[in-house]
């Protein structure tokens, strides 16, 4: 039934006026305009890198200007293994590996985040958040230039169309706290010495794993945040161990006392029904979801 309906599903949610706040950078390549990127002549040391990478036995010449090729890499897996974390993450390895290879004056990235607001605008978004770690930049001048190229991108795409972008700088929990104060810093700067982009800079957000805590000793920089005018979004609540579902509620209660988020993302836990938990399990999920459900609806946290 689900496959029958979505056809008129998306049709309806293309002609609605809609949001999409929770796009990530290289989850949100398609294949036909990658391939279109990876076949221009300034891409041929990406060819070269995706070719090593995926060459093997039983996949002799991989050419990442095909779309069928791409789409073979970035399978993710069906079921319960797409969720694995290395099958997972192995889905934006492409995208990565084009824009570590981008040109001097960062073509690609420009490229990609036009596409991206454009393939948001055409879904029927009118106000989208696109979430980006700009990790494979180095120095503020890589950041910078990355940024500069990045905004181009978008303001070309919100002139073909009726939508707005806002992008959040997306800080990794395996980062260590002075890797997150510096990237602080240099979001900071970007923004003050491009002030006609400051509106589009919407905040932070943490991402990766959450099963290690030590993401907790970045909380200094996402309290600089605050008070610096950004909104703090992070990802918490979405993954546990086998019956360790609760585990997820606390670390949930972890942020908000100790990070003070505006936005927590992908909060899974959540909204799972206790009643789908076993019986012993059951009363102390619905309570500590009950609890937290007041405390984020009295703090007004997204």
């Amino acid at each position: 039934i689900k496959t029958m309906l979505w056809p008129l599903w998306r049709r309806l949610i293309r002609h609605s006026q809609t949001g999409n706040l929770h796009r990530h950078t290289t989850g949100s390549g398609r294949v036909d305009w990658l391939a279109e990127l990876f076949a221009k002549p300034e891409a041929a040391r990406a060819r070269e890198e995706f070719r090593q990478r995926y060459k093997s036995k039983d996949w002799e010449n991989p050419d990442p200007a095909r779309p069928a090729d791409l789409a073979k890499a970035m399978a993710v897996g069906e079921g319960i293994d797409g969720l694995d974390k290395k099958i997972f993450e192995g889905a934006f390895v492409v995208g990565k590996i084009l824009l570590r290879n981008d040109t001097p004056a960062y073509d690609f990235h420009k490229a990609w985040f036009l596409h991206m607001a454009i393939d948001s605008f055409q879904e029927g978004n009118r106000l989208v958040g696109i979430r980006s770690s700009f990790d494979l930049q180095t120095t503020y001048d890589e950041f910078e230039k990355a940024m500069l190229a990045a905004m181009s991108g978008l303001t070309e795409a919100e002139q073909s169309a009726e939508g707005h972008v806002k992008i959040f700088l997306a800080m990794r929990k395996s980062w260590a706290p002075e890797i997150v104060a510096e990237r602080l810093n240099w979001l900071l700067r970007f923004r003050e010495a491009h002030p006609e982009e400051s509106g589009r800079l919407a905040g932070i957000d943490s991402i990766e794993s959450e099963r290690n805590d030590a993401y907790l000793s970045q909380a200094e920089s996402f309290r600089k945040a605050q008070q610096e005018g950004l909104r703090v979004a992070f990802h918490v609540g979405e993954e546990w161990d086998e019956n360790q579902m609760s585990n997820a509620l606390d670390n949930i209660r972890k942020v908000i006392d100790r990070i003070h988020p505006s936005i927590i993302t992908n909060p899974i836990a959540l909204f799972v029904d206790p009643a789908s938990l076993p019986v012993g399990l059951q009363e102390d999920f619905r309570e500590k979801q009950e609890m937290l459900f007041q405390e984020i609806l009295e703090k007004g946290i997204a």
